[in-house]
Protein backbone atom coordinates (compact mmCIF):
# COMPACT_ATOMS: atom_id res chain seq x y z
CA UNK A 1 0.00 0.00 0.00
CA UNK A 2 1.21 3.31 -1.17
CA UNK A 3 1.98 6.15 1.63
CA UNK A 4 -0.26 9.44 0.75
CA UNK A 5 2.87 11.31 -0.16
CA UNK A 6 3.90 8.72 -2.64
CA UNK A 7 0.13 9.08 -4.14
CA UNK A 8 0.62 12.83 -4.43
CA UNK A 9 3.79 12.25 -5.91
CA UNK A 10 2.12 9.91 -8.50
CA UNK A 11 -0.95 12.20 -9.00
CA UNK A 12 0.84 15.72 -8.74
CA UNK A 13 1.83 15.76 -12.98
CA UNK A 14 -1.31 14.16 -13.81
CA UNK A 15 -2.76 17.11 -12.21
CA UNK A 16 -0.61 20.08 -13.99
CA UNK A 17 -0.63 18.20 -17.36
CA UNK A 18 -4.64 18.64 -17.00
CA UNK A 19 -3.93 22.52 -15.86
CA UNK A 20 -2.14 23.27 -19.03
CA UNK A 21 -4.46 21.50 -21.63
CA UNK A 22 -7.42 23.07 -19.68
CA UNK A 23 -5.79 27.04 -19.70
CA UNK A 24 -5.24 25.85 -23.82
CA UNK A 25 -8.29 24.97 -24.60
CA UNK A 26 -10.55 27.95 -22.50
CA UNK A 27 -8.16 30.63 -22.63
CA UNK A 28 -5.41 30.27 -24.98
CA UNK A 29 -8.63 31.97 -27.64
CA UNK A 30 -7.86 29.23 -30.33
CA UNK A 31 -11.18 27.72 -29.16
CA UNK A 32 -13.21 30.59 -27.56
CA UNK A 33 -12.55 34.13 -28.01
CA UNK A 34 -13.37 37.27 -25.59
CA UNK A 35 -16.61 39.71 -26.48
CA UNK A 36 -14.06 42.41 -27.47
CA UNK A 37 -12.32 40.21 -30.06
CA UNK A 38 -15.41 39.87 -31.85
CA UNK A 39 -16.30 43.38 -32.43
CA UNK A 40 -15.26 43.60 -35.63
CA UNK A 41 -17.24 40.44 -36.69
CA UNK A 42 -20.30 41.86 -34.87
CA UNK A 43 -19.92 44.88 -37.14
CA UNK A 44 -19.22 42.84 -40.36
CA UNK A 45 -22.55 40.80 -39.86
CA UNK A 46 -24.20 43.92 -39.09
CA UNK A 47 -23.58 44.92 -42.56
CA UNK A 48 -23.97 41.46 -44.16
CA UNK A 49 -27.43 41.81 -42.50
CA UNK A 50 -28.29 45.21 -44.30
CA UNK A 51 -27.87 44.35 -47.45
CA UNK A 52 -29.06 41.41 -47.87
CA UNK A 53 -32.05 41.81 -49.66
CA UNK A 54 -35.06 39.26 -49.07
CA UNK A 55 -35.84 37.74 -53.23
CA UNK A 56 -31.90 37.93 -53.87
CA UNK A 57 -30.56 35.18 -55.57
CA UNK A 58 -27.69 32.69 -53.85
CA UNK A 59 -25.36 34.42 -55.80
CA UNK A 60 -26.44 37.90 -54.30
CA UNK A 61 -25.52 36.63 -50.94
CA UNK A 62 -22.05 35.01 -51.74
CA UNK A 63 -21.38 38.50 -53.23
CA UNK A 64 -22.31 40.78 -50.10
CA UNK A 65 -20.39 37.98 -47.79
CA UNK A 66 -17.58 38.56 -49.67
CA UNK A 67 -17.66 42.30 -50.32
CA UNK A 68 -17.71 42.41 -45.91
CA UNK A 69 -16.62 39.36 -44.44
CA UNK A 70 -13.84 39.51 -42.22
CA UNK A 71 -10.99 37.04 -42.34
CA UNK A 72 -12.53 35.06 -39.78
CA UNK A 73 -16.01 35.07 -40.44
CA UNK A 74 -17.20 31.88 -42.16
CA UNK A 75 -20.11 31.29 -44.59
CA UNK A 76 -21.76 27.60 -44.30
CA UNK A 77 -23.74 26.64 -47.74
CA UNK A 78 -26.19 23.98 -47.73
CA UNK A 79 -28.06 23.35 -49.85
CA UNK A 80 -31.15 21.51 -47.49
CA UNK A 81 -30.89 24.29 -44.64
CA UNK A 82 -30.45 27.66 -43.69
CA UNK A 83 -27.01 29.37 -44.59
CA UNK A 84 -25.23 30.94 -41.74
CA UNK A 85 -22.19 33.20 -41.40
CA UNK A 86 -20.70 32.90 -38.45
CA UNK A 87 -18.26 34.27 -36.17
CA UNK A 88 -15.57 32.50 -33.70
CA UNK A 89 -17.27 30.98 -30.32
CA UNK A 90 -17.03 33.22 -27.40
CA UNK A 91 -16.83 32.17 -23.92
CA UNK A 92 -20.82 31.95 -22.33
CA UNK A 93 -22.72 31.45 -25.61
CA UNK A 94 -22.58 35.30 -26.77
CA UNK A 95 -21.82 35.03 -30.29
CA UNK A 96 -23.52 35.88 -33.56
CA UNK A 97 -24.71 33.86 -36.08
CA UNK A 98 -26.50 35.28 -39.06
CA UNK A 99 -28.69 32.71 -40.90
CA UNK A 100 -30.18 33.08 -44.05
CA UNK A 101 -33.33 30.97 -45.34
CA UNK A 102 -34.01 30.29 -49.06
CA UNK A 103 -37.70 29.39 -50.52
CA UNK A 104 -37.83 28.35 -54.22
CA UNK A 105 -34.15 29.62 -54.45
CA UNK A 106 -34.87 33.12 -53.53
CA UNK A 107 -33.84 34.46 -49.90
CA UNK A 108 -37.15 34.51 -47.68
CA UNK A 109 -35.70 35.60 -44.31
CA UNK A 110 -32.66 36.88 -42.82
CA UNK A 111 -32.29 36.29 -39.11
CA UNK A 112 -29.37 37.49 -36.65
CA UNK A 113 -29.31 34.79 -33.66
CA UNK A 114 -26.63 33.55 -31.00
CA UNK A 115 -25.02 30.62 -30.54
CA UNK A 116 -27.13 29.30 -27.50
CA UNK A 117 -30.13 30.24 -29.88
CA UNK A 118 -32.22 33.48 -28.79
CA UNK A 119 -32.10 36.59 -30.86
CA UNK A 120 -29.17 38.85 -29.34
CA UNK A 121 -29.68 41.55 -27.25
CA UNK A 122 -28.79 45.00 -29.78
CA UNK A 123 -29.01 42.82 -32.62
CA UNK A 124 -31.29 43.93 -36.07
CA UNK A 125 -34.78 42.02 -36.22
CA UNK A 126 -35.64 39.50 -38.26
CA UNK A 127 -36.09 40.70 -41.59
CA UNK A 128 -38.76 40.29 -42.93
CA UNK A 129 -40.63 40.14 -39.99
CA UNK A 130 -42.32 36.85 -39.60
CA UNK A 131 -46.45 37.34 -40.74
CA UNK A 132 -48.71 35.73 -38.49
CA UNK A 133 -50.47 32.90 -40.55
CA UNK A 134 -53.31 30.97 -39.55
CA UNK A 135 -53.21 27.25 -38.79
CA UNK A 136 -54.23 25.41 -41.89
CA UNK A 137 -57.44 23.23 -41.46
CA UNK A 138 -57.59 19.96 -39.75
CA UNK A 139 -57.88 17.10 -42.47
CA UNK A 140 -61.13 15.35 -42.09
CA UNK A 141 -59.64 11.83 -41.59
CA UNK A 142 -57.68 13.73 -38.55
CA UNK A 143 -60.77 15.36 -37.15
CA UNK A 144 -61.00 12.60 -34.57
CA UNK A 145 -57.86 13.68 -33.16
CA UNK A 146 -58.32 17.42 -32.51
CA UNK A 147 -57.68 18.37 -29.12
CA UNK A 148 -60.87 19.46 -27.13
Amino acid sequence: MRTFRAQIRHFLPMLAFLGVLGWFVLFSGLFLVRHEVNTPNRAALLRIHGEIVPGSAPADVREVYRRNATPSLKLLEHPAWPWAVRMPIEWGGTDWLLFVDFQEGRVSSVRMRTSDGPAPEGGPPDRPQAAHRPAPPIPAALEHQKPR
